[in-house]
């Protein structure tokens, strides 16, 4: 990936390295339009960048400190985010709060997805810190005398000495498809946590991280006030994040990128063209209705696969970008062959699932179409924000809600992933079990929201995401600290069947709210929702409650289901069958990790995994071993081959 990359070394002196380290970052990037450059340099540590020159980057000197800011800061111009920041700096630097409250003071009210460097001269004491939702990741490695963090997994896996893969986060991709907390697939390389900071004391030669806020959801603020209300401030908070997303608005230092002039604006003339991919769900249909709500002009685009499975979504995208006013632009898409995997390969290195590489020709169609000087808006986080999260039923315990999180969210079967990891079920759920009690909610359905939005979320849809600024930025409304504390705020009973949503839609663009959605083509008015949530309330209680019938039928509809194979449907391609024989063939390093007896079983017959996620979760485990440990990929050998195991 392409942004920020920091080496503090204590024993070698990094000038003398500072060629080696630009030819290596340059070699590990994923796209020939992104150069690296190193930014500040001592023979103890080097700041460096990689962009290309539509990426956000702006690094300048204010007052006695250095500072780098990657990404983009909202609702503040240039004079106002150089004060913020100094004014931070000082605070860190004379100790007049606690480190962890005023970074976490300044987090809060500071929108935008971006990740801050503040180098203080005098004192040579360094500060990394990025926003609340981590929404630029980043990796990082620390040994007694060594920091190494960066955007880029491969550029740290090309510098620790140490390559030993992670069991317990093999296991933990394998059960859900990402590992948790701060693992990754290396032992010695982590993911920093959100609203993390990392204190670099090259006098004292020290170096420290820590997570200094963590969202608590026990407590729901406005759970007293209507649904109306709570839809009303949720409408003010949302369409004052679309504004500030497209407004252009942000900090140009020395190394900042510049914009150019396209033929489409908003309406200030600040930036380039707003791109929102639309599908036929809720989610992007409301940001168009934000954008609408406000308008804000922009350009709707839908890709239609080559197999035309996405006709539903197509049709119905089409009719919401019309209510929206907006100009649409359909994408058809051919056949994406395996050199699209390995793109998302060596762009993410295992972060994000190896499957439906389509996305890939629609981003690059869009780009062709739109250039790289645009903002290009996505759907994500509407479905966990709007949505009731909580359990369908009362969790009791701390073993039950593991129970629950496997039942529910496991895409390969425990069993199948402890045979696999030679690491027992009874292991890995307490890994899962001591995970889940470091969360500092205590009511435990408010645990499991606090899962789903910290490792399901920030795992695989921020990096999902992520891979997509090679290209463009790409940027969310729902991802705003203000409209995220609202509504984590809300009851979670207004949420149940769409209430709140639905309330919250009607009141950006009622004709949005008409239009069926496109799995069902149906909607829910609000009349509807209003007794759907009247009905709620009176049998909530009920059937959260444990139910003995409901309880023995799970049970033997589940014995049902793992005993009879024949039902399911996996149908993988026969080259994708061929390229991971292969790989355990090439790779010694898999087998080590993986029992290939097992390995073997399941991919001669897939159907073991239950569905085609399952597999390229698999998939996606033995590439990456396969690519970090050999520096080669087995896919190089299938260029024009179909590896995606849903077609």
């Amino acid at each position: 990936m392409i942004g920020i990359s920091f080496i503090y070394d204590l024993r070698e002196n990094l000038l003398e390295k500072k060629t080696f380290f630009v030819k290596t970052l340059d070699d590990v990037s994923p796209s020939p339009d992104c150069h690296s450059e190193v930014l500040l340099e001592n023979s103890s540590y080097l700041l460096c960048s990689t962009r290309h020159n539509e990426y956000p980057v702006s690094f300048f000197t204010a007052g006695e400190f250095t500072i780098y800011i990657e990404g983009k800061i909202y609702g503040q111009d240039e004079p106002a985010i150089r004060k913020s920041l100094c004014e931070l700096g000082k605070d860190l630097i004379d100790n007049k709060k606690n480190i962890k409250t005023a970074i976490s003071e300044w987090i809060l009210v500071t929108e935008g997805d971006f990740i801050v460097f503040l180098l203080h001269n005098p004192s040579r004491r360094i500060f990394i810190l990025n926003d609340v939702f981590s929404r630029l990741p980043l990796y990082y490695h620390i040994s007694d005398d060594k920091l190494i963090i960066s955007r880029n997994y491969r550029f740290i896996s090309q510098l620790v000495s140490n390559r030993d893969f992670s069991r317990i986060a093999i296991a933990e991709y394998l059960l859900f498809c990402y590992s948790l907390g701060p693992r990754t697939f290396l032992k010695d390389v982590n993911r920093l946590p959100a609203a993390s900071l990392v204190q670099v004391d090259i006098e004292k030669g020290t170096v420290r991280q820590e997570t200094v806020y963590e969202f608590n959801l026990d407590n729901k603020k406005y759970r007293n006030r209507s649904a109306q209300r709570n839809a009303a401030e949720l409408v003010r908070l949302f369409t004052q994040s679309c504004r500030e997303k497209t407004s252009g608005q942000g900090i140009k230092g020395d190394s900042s990128y510049s914009s150019h002039s396209g033929s489409c604006q908003n309406k200030d003339g600040t930036h380039g063209l707003n791109v929102l991919s639309l599908s036929g769900g809720m989610d992007s249909r409301a940001i168009g209705a934000g954008f609408y709500h406000e308008q804000i002009p922009f350009v709707a685009t839908t890709w239609l696969d080559y197999q035309k499975k996405s006709q539903p979504e197509v049709d119905t995208a089409k009719i919401v970008a019309k209510a929206c006013g907006a100009e649409w632009q359909l994408f058809p898409l051919q056949f994406s062959p395996a050199k699209d995997v390995l793109r998302l390969l060596w762009m993410k290195n295992g972060q994000i699932i190896l499957a439906r590489p389509h996305s890939m020709q629609y981003l690059d169609r869009i780009k062709q179409q739109y250039g790289s000087n645009i903002t290009h808006f996505t759907g994500s986080g509407g479905d966990l924000m709007l949505r009731d999260l909580r359990p369908i039923r009362m969790i009791m315990n701390a073993d039950d809600l593991v129970e629950y999180i496997i039942n529910k969210r496991q895409v390969i079967p425990i069993e199948v992933v402890a045979a696999l990891t030679q690491i027992s079920e009874q292991e890995i759920r307490e890994h899962l079990k001591d995970h889940v009690l470091s969360y500092p909610e205590n009511k435990w359905g408010q645990k499991l929201i606090h899962f789903i939005i910290y490792e399901q979320s920030y795992k695989r849809i921020h990096e999902a995401e992520d891979f997509r600024k090679l290209l463009f930025w790409t940027d969310s409304p729902f991802w705003s600290v203000r409209f995220f504390r609202y509504t984590m705020n809300c009851p979670d009973s207004q949420k149940s069947h769409r209430l709140l949503y639905t309330r919250f839609l009607n009141l950006l663009n009622p004709a949005a709210v008409q239009i069926g959605y496109a799995r069902n083509s149906t909607t829910v008015p609000i009349s509807i929702a209003k007794d759907r949530y009247r009905i709620y309330q009176i049998i909530s209680t009920v059937r959260r409650w444990p139910n003995p019938i409901r309880f023995v039928w799970k049970k033997i509809k589940r014995l049902y289901k793992s005993n009879d194979i024949s039902r399911r449907t996996v149908n993988p391609p026969s080259d994708l069958i061929n390229c991971m024989k292969e790989q355990i063939q090439n790779c010694d390093t898999i087998n080590q990790y993986l029992s290939r007896r097992d390995l073997e079983k399941v991919i001669d017959n897939p159907a073991l995994l239950g569905h085609s996620e399952a597999l390229a979760c698999l998939f996606t485990v033995i590439s990456t071993i396969e690519d970090l440990s050999r520096g080669k990929s087995t896919i190089e050998d299938y260029p024009e081959s179909n590896l995606d195991p849903f077609y």
